[in-house]
Parts: C-alpha cells; structure tokens; sequence
C-alpha cells in the first residue's frame, strides 16, 4: 500500500508541477511583452517561483494520493476484506503515516529554508533589473520616463548596436525645491565608468556622456502666471553626464518578511514576523491533517469515479490553505498569539477528523449490528418452519 501510495503521489507531484510551470511561465511572459520584465530574467524567476510553490504542490499531490488510493480500495472491495480481517479505518493510519513523514520533512525544509531563499533571490533580481531598466529604455524618438518619474529622456536616432547617440534632450525636476533643469545637446554617448573615479572599489554605472548642447535651469514657479520677476539661466556645454542608475548592492537589499530568513524572524519577532512564522510552520500541521482527513473523506459509495474525489480533495486543501491565511493576517494585525494562531486550524481540522470518524465507525457498527438482527431473524423463522 505504502509504495501504490508512493508512485501515486510521484505521478501527481510532476503533473502538478508540470501545471504550475506552465501557469507561471504564461504569467511571467505576459509581464515580459507588457515591459515589466527583462526577457534575460525569465528563466531565473520562473524557476525561483517554481520553488515557491513547493510546499503546496507536496501537501496536494500526498493529499490526492492517500484520496485517490483509497478510494479504490473502497471501489474494489478491498477495504470489505480489510475490515472482514478484523481492521477498522484506524489501522489505515499506520500505512498512511509511513508515507506521510518523508513528505513532511520535505514539506517542512521547503517551507522553513528553501522557500524564503528563492524568494530573497528573486527580489534581488528584480531589483537589479530595476536597477538597469532606466539604461535599457533609450528608444529613438520616444520620451522614457525614469522610474523615479523625476527625469524625462529623449534620444534621437542612436545607432544600432552602439553606444552613439543622436540628438539628446533631457528634463529633470527637483521634487523637493520644483525647479526643473531643460538639457539640449547635439549627441552624446552610453558609457559605463566608475561611480567614484577616486575609489578603485567603486562599482561601475551606465551613464549617458552629451556633448555641444545647452543646460536652463527653470526655477520653481517661473511657468506659473502668479509670479514674476524670475528668469531663467542658460548655461552653454562641450561635455556634460547624466548618471542613468546607482548598482544596488546584493548585500544591502533589505528584504521583504516574506523573504527573511527563518532565524532572523524568530529574532526580530515583530507582529508581521510572528504572522510569517505562522505560515511557515503552520504549512506543515496542515499538510499532517490533510493527509489524515484523507482516510475518513475517501469512505464513499463505490459507483463514485475518482473525479470527485479529486475535486474534493482540491477544495478541501484550497479552503485550509485560505484558513491558514486567516490566521497569519490575525497574528500579524496582533489579533491572535502566535501560538493560537499555529494551532487553531489544526485543532479544528483535528476535531473535525474525530467527528467523521466517530460518525463513520458508529455508522459501520450499526450496519453490522443491523446486518446481525436480520440474519437472526432469518434463521430463527426457518427453525420455525
């Protein structure tokens, strides 16, 4: 039973994963063509986001398995002959703990470790490629807006496959004093230097290098038909940079809670780490009492086809899945402890576990007691015959 469960939940972890690889793959190409996405960066981030995704993709496939495996003892009549041996359902637990714990443990790695990593990578890239989109996004004759919204660009014609440029045209405004600086310049050219050319440490930066041009600095309030008496300076220039970005260092990325490590989030333990928390060691209760309720859920009437087990065993793990998001978001708002909040919806899960179980070994006494009146009935009208 133990290896049946094993291949079983084997041919489902790869047909759900085939699913998540193919759902984020269309996702993450449809950020690429929409240019929210560098297309080198696909790859990187669309394995990342299948590790993500581990954890769910374990607990469903060893969920379905137990489901579907049961389920067909049940069609097959074997389960009939398990309890003719004198077995009841808790005896299918020891089978079911057996497959279970490896899973667990990966489940449990997943979530606590390889999960936040892949996350923590992926925010770097992102941010990296942030870093590098304002470079990336000279075009000839459009007006790119840097990510800041604090400068406008407008190249003209640069060449392909080059770093020369045609006619520049720039606008930067300062947020802090509203003044606003208009650059003209005949051309110009993409470099990559040093951000201190003092420090032979200092990482390099794209910069944009515009000659033979024109700098007008336009005080706050010089457009603006209340004021007067402000004039504009222009200032003419041989050679004149724009730093296009500033490298993000990996080290001094400050990442979300969601990607800290487990170990930093035990030490800070604010009201958001300890929700994080929840979800991280809460993942693998559920999993546990999934796979647990999957021996009283798979009782049913044998003309059932393995399509509605599968239906509820997906609806089942999607509402304990919201649930367990439940009481993140109450830990983290400080609504619940964190302890309450890690044992809450296994406790209910576990209650509900011993109801169906109650309900179906009573029900299954009943049949048999109700199967011994009529057999005594039976027998004792033919010895009255």
């Amino acid at each position: 039973m133990v290896r049946e469960l094993r291949n079983v939940a084997g041919l489902l972890f790869a047909s759900l994963l085939t699913v998540v690889v193919t759902t984020t793959l269309v996702r993450t190409l449809g950020r690429t063509a929409a240019g929210r996405v560098d297309p080198d960066l696909v790859v990187p981030l669309l394995a990342l986001s299948t590790i993500t995704s581990l954890p769910l993709v374990l607990a469903l496939s060893a969920f379905i398995a137990l489901m579907l495996v049961f389920g067909r003892m049940w069609r097959d009549s074997e389960m009939v002959v398990w309890m003719a041996s004198g077995q009841s359902l808790l005896s299918l637990y020891r089978p079911t703990l057996q497959f279970l714990w490896p899973v667990l443990a990966l489940i449990l790695v997943a979530a606590t470790a390889v999960v936040p990593w892949a996350r923590y990578q992926s925010e770097v890239i992102q941010k990296k490629a942030e870093a590098r989109q304002e470079s990336r996004q000279l075009a000839p004759g459009q007006f790119r807006e840097s990510s800041g919204g604090s400068r406008v660009l407008f190249v003209e014609n640069p060449t392909d496959n080059s770093a020369q440029l045609g006619k520049v045209f720039v606008v930067e405004r300062d947020r802090t004093l509203g003044s606003e600086r208009v650059i003209m310049a005949r051309s110009g050219e993409l470099k990559n230097e040093a951000i201190d050319p003092n420090n032979a440490l200092s990482p390099a930066a794209p910069m944009v290098e515009i000659r033979d041009g024109t700098r007008s600095e336009l005080p706050a309030g010089l457009l603006s038909s209340e004021t007067s008496g402000l004039d504009a300076k222009t200032l003419s220039f041989r050679e004149y940079r724009l730093a296009l970005e500033s490298i993000p260092i990996t080290d001094g990325i400050t990442a979300t809670i969601r990607a800290q490590s487990t170990p930093q989030l035990l030490i800070e333990n604010s009201p958001a780490q300890k929700g994080e928390l929840v979800s991280r060691f809460g993942f693998p209760l559920l999993a546990l009492m999934l796979g647990l309720l999957a021996v009283p859920l798979a009782v049913t009437n044998p003309r059932v086809g393995r399509t509605f087990q599968f239906i509820t065993a997906l609806l089942v793990t999607v509402l304990a899945n919201n649930l367990l998001s439940v009481s993140q978001s109450w830990v983290a708002q400080g609504k619940m402890t964190l302890w309450l909040g890690m044992a809450a919806l296994p406790a209910l899960m576990a209650l509900v576990l011993a109801a169906m179980l109650a309900w179906q070994m009573g029900l299954d006494r009943q049949v048999q007691r109700l199967r011994g009146w009529v057999a005594g009935g039976l027998l004792g009208d033919r010895g009255a015959a």
